[in-house]
């Protein structure tokens, strides 16, 4: 079975680190990107499994990013998962109404992103 890509867009260095020591790298190529612009610039030439994406960036927020990402008729079905700090009811909504395929607030449990983004892809 090839390896599922996943990009991770996280600017936050120990974030991402924890990201991706919590997926299993055997089953997972991990992609990062710390910016929003450099998210779109990778989705140009690469195509994901799934996205996992924050909403507080330092350029372009998550949601917008989730919006372009939904506008490309290439992207528009692939998986976005949002783990932020944003934990709203209305950042939640805004989230589903986006296509969003799941929301993990922070701090999040590790084993509990693995087993969804494990559950995605089964």
């Amino acid at each position: 079975m090839a390896q599922k890509r996943i990009l991770v867009v996280e600017d936050e260095p120990d974030i991402a680190l924890l990201i991706t020591r919590s997926l299993d790298i055997k089953k997972y190529q991990i992609i990062q990107a710390t910016t929003g612009a450099q998210s779109l610039q990778i989705l140009e030439t690469l195509q994901p499994d799934l996205i996992l994406l924050d909403i507080m960036m330092p350029d372009i927020n998550g949601f917008e990013i989730c919006r372009r990402i939904k506008a490309q008729p290439q992207l528009k079905d692939i998986p976005v998962v949002f783990l932020t700090v944003r934990n709203s009811e209305k950042d939640i909504e805004l989230g589903r109404e986006m296509g969003a395929a799941a929301y993990f607030t922070k701090p999040f449990d590790p084993f509990v992103l693995r087993a969804e983004i494990e559950k995605m892809f089964e």
